[in-house]
């Protein structure tokens, strides 16, 4: 029968395609389970996406493992990947040789999975080899990931070649990075400019280092707007560093707010920030708060002695 599962397998198969293009996923599982068994290494695949997309690992595992013991990458990367997704650590190594056997039939995310893996793991020259096959390939994501360890060991000619040909198609790390490099060297406008394209490319971590360069020069509304535009969606640093803005300004209540979501999210200096911040309002409040009425009536006639008792 082949791949297919024989004609009852492919027309099963299908049927399940069109079935799941009108979103009528459910009568699709069904026929994906008929080809599948039938042998349709394409049914058993989908079958398998359909698991993993509804959190189903087992069932995804098992069926991703009958595609790939037919040799499909797409099968291998996927197996490797809800090994790795179930948080086993007696899993990690089976899904590891899953990746190496996918990249080696060419699927080049498993390349880069691998070499995440290894950055993750402190392992920085298997990690190197593996986004350098990855950028090779064509991997943007790696090519970003391999200049940020060559600037690490001092190549930053190298790196900054390989940021310049992604920035070119406005990947927003790359640009990140860039901003960073020039900053470091005192280019504050580039700088900005590509912290500016950074953020507008979809890194929303970039608004925050823009507001950074505002604060250095002194124009906190500016700022202010640029921490806003990554707080308001959900940068954790963007809300604190919005916070503090805020609270130099003595727009309490309104730092306050953002620091305690900065706090909720996990950010270490938050918490304390926000302590300062709601005492300093306390005692503003306190300063503010009408006096005892013989005391006012003593202050409105100029009289500086207590009153009697």
């Amino acid at each position: 029968m082949g791949r297919h599962g024989g004609l009852k397998g492919l027309r099963a198969y299908w049927r399940a395609v069109g079935l799941a293009k009108r979103e009528r996923n459910e009568d699709a599982r069904r026929l994906y389970l008929r080809a599948a068994e039938a042998g349709n290494i394409n049914a058993q695949y989908n079958l398998a996406l359909l698991h993993s997309g509804a959190g189903e690992l087992d069932e995804a595992i098992a069926w991703f493992r009958r595609a790939a013991d037919a040799g499909d990458a797409g099968a291998i990367h996927g197996l490797a990947k809800c090994l790795m997704d179930t948080g086993d650590p007696g899993r990690v190594e089976e899904a590891l040789a899953h990746y190496r056997e996918a990249a080696d039939l060419g699927r080049v995310d498993s390349r880069y999975n691998l070499a995440l893996h290894f950055k993750v793991a402190g392992d920085e020259d298997e990690a190197e080899r593996h986004f350098e096959k990855a950028a090779a390939a064509g991997h943007r994501d790696a090519a970003v990931h391999l200049a940020g360890i060559r600037i690490k060991r001092g190549n930053h000619r190298e790196a900054e070649a390989l940021l310049q040909r992604e920035a070119a198609e406005d990947h927003p790390g790359a640009l990140d990075i860039l901003g960073h490099l020039a900053e470091g060297r005192g280019d504050l406008r580039r700088a900005a400019t590509l912290y500016e394209r950074s953020y507008r490319a979809g890194f929303v971590g970039a608004a925050v280092n823009r507001g950074l360069l505002y604060e250095a020069e002194g124009d906190t509304p500016m700022a202010a707007t640029w921490y806003g535009y990554a707080a308001k969606a959900g940068n954790v640093a963007g809300m604190y560093a919005l916070g503090m803005n805020l609270a130099k300004r003595k727009q309490r209540g309104e730092a306050m707010h953002w620091l305690a979501k900065a706090a909720n999210l996990g950010h270490p200096e938050a918490a304390h920030a926000w302590q300062i911040t709601a005492s300093r309002d306390r005692q503003s409040r306190a300063a503010h708060t009408p006096q005892d009425s013989a005391v006012q009536k003593r202050r409105d006639s100029g009289e500086r002695r207590p009153p009697r008792t």
